[in-house]
């Protein structure tokens, strides 16, 4: 891990003088080993991110994937979440539980219907950043729950966890303008989130995740993997669902 994080920051050094990058430059690589807990996912999820999951799970898995148009996903997460949102009396304080249970479900149905993981993963997260945008959620700590709810629901699944956090990221990065908020603000917050949770998965899967990180933050994301599916996509040794 020593090594993984020294390279990183050597590869994050040399964007400095890259166009449009440079908030690159500015990630705190220390911080991928030692992260802030996010707020209210340091108890068990709720009862109203469960129903989410659930919820969300049972409606992408009705829809026909091979007819979906794109963006569809992200309209029913969307709507979804806004469902969630408006039953919430403190969104502002549960806004990351809400997030987390949206992306949640979609990855548990990522993987019981066979969808393209990275797809899933980015329009979940950009279906719960639409949501949430319009309400009183802290939107750092939206982006931080939609990615742990990534990780949690891939991990849960059996699916690789670093293909869906590069895809997850960058869906933080394109969701910022929305949210009031700069790019880096949202890729460091998705982030710091997704490092942080796949700590708790073991070193094998923080390693992975650190270099999904590190890939998406330089721009290297066009390598087909948005194209695989869950049944292409599930970890070694990981078991179905």
């Amino acid at each position: 891990m020593d090594e993984l994080v020294s390279q990183t920051r050597q590869n994050l050094r040399v964007l400095t003088s890259v166009p449009g990058l440079s908030f690159v430059a500015n990630f705190p690589v220390e911080s991928l080993r030692r992260l802030p807990p996010i707020p209210g996912l340091d108890v068990a999820v709720g009862v109203t991110s469960y129903q989410l999951s659930s919820t969300i799970k049972v409606a992408v898995e009705g829809l026909n994937y091979g007819q979906l148009r794109a963006g569809q996903l992200t309209t029913h997460v969307r709507q979804a979440v806004e469902k969630a949102a408006d039953a919430v009396e403190q969104i502002g304080k549960q806004g990351a539980e809400v997030a987390t249970g949206a992306t949640e479900g979609a990855m548990w149905a990522a993987a019981d219907v066979a969808m393209e993981v990275g797809r899933v993963a980015e329009e979940a997260m950009q279906g719960t950043m639409q949501a949430l945008a319009k309400t009183a959620a802290d939107p750092l700590d939206a982006l931080r729950g939609a990615t742990h709810g990534v990780i949690q629901g891939a991990s849960e699944a059996g699916l690789h966890v670093g293909n869906a956090v590069k895809h997850a990221v960058k869906a933080a990065r394109e969701a910022a303008a929305d949210l009031g908020i700069s790019e880096q603000q949202a890729g460091k917050a998705a982030a710091q989130a997704a490092v942080e949770s796949a700590a708790q998965l073991g070193k094998e899967v923080e390693a992975e995740v650190v270099d999904a990180v590190v890939q998406e933050l330089m721009g290297d994301t066009d390598d087909g993997s948005a194209g695989e599916t869950a049944s292409d996509d599930r970890s070694q040794g990981s078991p179905d669902r």
